[in-house]
C-alpha cells in the first residue's frame, strides 16, 4: 500500500506496531503479515507541519519491522522486490529529493537484500554514515572537502532495519573518525543510535567524537528560508567535517 507522506504513518501505529509486527512473534511464526507500506519523506518548501515530516528513525523503537530506504533507481527496484517477497512488515521511505534521479536499472528478477549498506565513496579520512537523499549533499560535501586534503567515504544505509553495523563498523575502523547525516532530527533518532554504536564499538580507536548532524528539533516550516536553515546542508556538513579534521569542539 502508498500513504503520499510519512505524515500519514502516526494514523497507523496501533494496527501497524502492535499488530502487523508482533503476529509472527505471537504466533511462534505461524501467522505473518507480508504488507509493504511505500511513503514518501523529507522535508520540502511549502511542505509545511503536515507534508514534510522526516520520521523514519521513529521507527526503529518497534521490533517486528523491517525499514528501507532506497537511494538510486537501481535500489528502489531491487529493495522493493525484496520488500514484497518479505513474509512480515516493511516500511518503505522513500526521499521526494530524488524522485528525479535518473541511473540504470537492471532488467529481470533483480533484488537488492534487505540489512545490507552500501560504501557510495571510499576514503581514507572520514566516514560519512547517511542514507536518502542527504547521499547527494554528502557527496557534494565530500567533493568540497577533497579540495581541503580530506578524502571521505560515504556509507548509505539503504536499510535502518535491520542496520547493517558491520559495513558501518568496517568503514569507521579505517578512516577513526565519523559522522552521521540524517535529515530526521538528531535527537533520539537514527543519528543517535548509529552514533552510539560507532561509539560502544570504536571507542578507543577514534580521534574524536562522533558527530551528528540532523534537522534542528523542531516541526517542518513553510518558510523556504526557513526549511534550508533547519535541515542539514552541505556547508554544515562541511563545517562539521572540517572541526572533526582539526580537533576542535563540535558545539
Amino acid at each position: 500500500m502508498e500513504l503520499q507522506f510519512c505524515d500519514l504513518l502516526p494514523l497507523c501505529m496501533d494496527q501497524l506496531t502492535t499488530h502487523a509486527a508482533r503476529y509472527h512473534y505471537q504466533t511462534g511464526g505461524r501467522i505473518s503479515v507480508p504488507i509493504v507500506i511505500r511513503n514518501k519523506f523529507g522535508t520540502r518548501p511549502g511542505g509545511g507541519p503536515s507534508h514534510s515530516s522526516c520520521n523514519h528513525g521513529a521507527f526503529l523503537h518497534f521490533p517486528g519491522l523491517k525499514i528501507i530506504i532506497p537511494t538510486t533507481p537501481a535500489d528502489g527496484k531491487g529493495l522493493l522486490l525484496s520488500a514484497i517477497r518479505d513474509p512480515n512488515p516493511v516500511l518503505c521511505f522513500e526521499s521526494h529529493h530524488l524522485y528525479g534521479v535518473k541511473g540504470p536499472v537492471p532488467e529481470g528478477d533483480y533484488t537488492v537484500p534487505i540489512g545490507v549498506a552500501a560504501v557510495r565513496r571510499a576514503g581514507k579520512d572520514l566516514t560519512i554514515v547517511t542514507c536518502g537523499g542527504m547521499v547527494l549533499k554528502a557527496d557534494e560535501a565530500a567533493e568540497r572537502l577533497k579540495s581541503k586534503g580530506i578524502d571521505v567515504e560515504i556509507v548509505d544505509l539503504r536499510s535502518l532495519a535491520p542496520l547493517d553495523k558491520d559495513t558501518i563498523l568496517k568503514s569507521v575502523a579505517k578512516t577513526r573518525r565519523a559522522m552521521v547525516v540524517d535529515e530526521g532530527p538528531a535527537v533520539g533518532g537514527l543519528c543517535a543510535e548509529i552514533a552510539a554504536v560507532i561509539e560502544e564499538n570504536l571507542f578507543s580507536d577514534l580521534k574524536g567524537p562522533v558527530a551528528r548532524v540532523g534537522a534542528h528539533h523542531l516541526p517542518p516550516p513553510h518558510s523556504p528560508p526557513l526549511v534550508e536553515a533547519m535541515v542539514p546542508s552541505t556547508e554544515r556538513i562541511v563545517e562539521t567535517a572540517l572541526k572533526l579534521a582539526e580537533g576542535k569542539r563540535l558545539f
